[in-house]
């Protein structure tokens, strides 16, 4: 399998190659035409341009999926936070709708803020 490529320096890559080519029609490959490879630039420049399309399209819809994700999130501390108001933050009502009960959080520790001895 051959390494992942740039599409659009192999574009380039091409079109330069394929100017050369064409000004050159002596040159000759055991295995490959120079029809056959100007259809392969062809056939990749329609996939760039296809693919860029979609592009378009995707980003119009993560942008509307990150600002409904966004005002989502916004409503569900409002309910989880309403929810630890009506049932209490240690109850088993508020942990199943996320929240972390009291009784589970973690003691604050105090730390030593004396200087050691010298």
């Amino acid at each position: 399998m051959p390494s992942k490529s740039n599409p659009e320096a192999v574009k380039a890559d091409a079109a330069n190659i394929l100017k050369v080519w064409q000004a050159n029609p002596y040159f000759k490959l055991k295995d490959q035409t120079v029809e056959a490879f100007e259809a392969a630039a062809k056939k990749l420049e329609t996939l760039l341009s296809n693919t860029n399309a979609k592009e378009l399209e995707l980003t119009a819809l993560r942008n509307d999926r990150d600002h409904t994700t966004a005002e989502l999130d916004e409503v569900c501390i409002r309910v989880r936070s309403g929810i630890k108001g009506y049932f209490g933050g240690d109850l088993t009502e508020y942990k199943q709708a996320g929240g972390t009960r009291a009784s589970e959080r973690k003691r604050p520790v105090r730390k030593n803020n004396q200087p050691a001895n010298p």
